[in-house]
């Protein structure tokens, strides 16, 4: 999860839990906290945990976090178990092991979505909820900076190649249609979709254009000719047409894993 610079005292080489970063995106930290509510003790993965601010505030709220990210020198939550992992390799937890699966602003940053949807999958009970966060390139002001531009709004500009580390970077952002594939191909399903705010702009194209989108995307998917897929479609019309999707700054995918 992307953070500011830490706010630890000067002289001190490894800030303590009480020094950790404070999110870069705190009203998406606020409404992932809003959507989970409190905990009971249930067992939670934070993958791509950075300095373990999310940990630490789930701790708060009654949950068992741990947490798992490349670089353990950034994780500064010294009380709460810690895993290395390689995001692009897989995960080296067990399967359905947590309640809870979390994992804000990190999918856009890898190369391998089909292997990290795997994985997160995976490590969570049947039944459990995996909550993945990323920007929404396709909000209407992302799209129209693409049409104008060829860029969306994740990465609005050219990535230098030559960057030694590309870990920060949105290298691969995902499309809503892309993530509700991979979510549903590993064996989960999208259940809330969210976002931590809405863009004025894309909100009010949004509510001027939203017949001409209904309109369009339903001629398009509810064809004669994909009446086999209709189920399908009909699933992707609800959540791309949803004001969260159209207009949302960052989205919110709560997914559910499906029982056996």
């Amino acid at each position: 999860m992307a953070c500011q610079p830490s706010t630890a005292p000067a002289g001190r080489d490894q800030p303590d839990q009480d020094h950790l970063p404070v999110a870069a995106f705190q009203d998406l930290v606020d409404k992932v906290l809003a959507i989970l509510g409190p905990g009971q003790g249930e067992r939670v993965l934070d993958v791509g945990a950075g300095s373990g601010y999310l940990c630490r505030l789930l701790k708060e709220r009654g949950y068992a976090p741990e947490a798992c990210d490349l670089d353990p020198t950034r994780f500064l939550a010294r009380d709460i178990p810690f895993t290395p992992a390689d995001l692009n390799q897989g995960l080296p937890q067990a399967d359905g092991t947590f309640d809870l699966t979390v994992s804000l602003e990190v999918v856009e940053h890898l190369p391998n979505h089909a292997r990290f949807f795997e994985e997160i999958i995976r490590v969570t009970k049947p039944g459990g909820r995996i909550i993945v966060t990323t920007p929404n390139i396709l909000n209407l002001a992302s799209r129209w900076n693409f049409f104008v531009h060829g860029y969306n709004q994740a990465a609005p500009y050219p990535i230098d190649p030559n960057l030694a580390d590309v870990s920060m970077e949105h290298i691969n952002p995902i499309a809503l249609p892309q993530l509700l594939f991979y979510a549903e191909h590993y064996g989960a399903e999208l259940v809330q979709l969210a976002c931590n705010r809405r863009k004025k702009g894309a909100t009010a194209a949004a509510v001027l254009l939203y017949p001409l989108l209904w309109g369009g995307l339903r001629l398009k998917l509810l064809q004669k000719k994909h009446a086999k897929r209709h189920e399908l479609h009909r699933r992707h019309l609800g959540w791309m047409l949803s004001m969260d999707s159209l207009a949302g700054r960052f989205i919110i995918a709560v997914l559910q894993k499906k029982r056996a």
